[in-house]
């Protein structure tokens, strides 16, 4: 008779689990992904229930808009912020490579 195989005991990321900071995380972000997946289904659902006589595809349009209208300022300032960063540092940041200006021969 064989051993079963612990698979998860040797599975390559096995470690990241062993540290509790980042087990607290990923449960988080598991549950907060269910969340997400609720409030997707959820809102368009309350958006026909309580559409009433007006057009029901102008009510879940709406309302889906509506979902997603608080994270548009809130990535504005995410990105203000990132280039504000980005333009302390003296190297290129993400990936950017600084190419000579036209012109001008170094």
């Amino acid at each position: 008779m064989t051993r079963p195989r612990r698979w998860l005991s040797e599975h390559p990321y096995a470690g990241v689990l062993t540290n509790r900071s980042l087990r607290r995380l990923y449960l988080g972000l598991f549950l907060s992904s269910i969340g997400d997946g609720i409030a997707v289904v959820s809102v368009p659902w309350l958006a026909l229930e309580i559409a009433g006589s007006v057009n029901r595809a102008l009510a879940v349009a709406a309302a889906g808009g509506a979902a997603f209208l608080p994270g548009i300022p809130v990535s504005l300032i995410a990105g203000g912020v990132s280039v504000a960063a980005a333009s302390c540092w003296s190297t290129p940041s993400f990936g950017a490579v600084s190419s000579p200006s036209p012109g001008r021969s170094h």
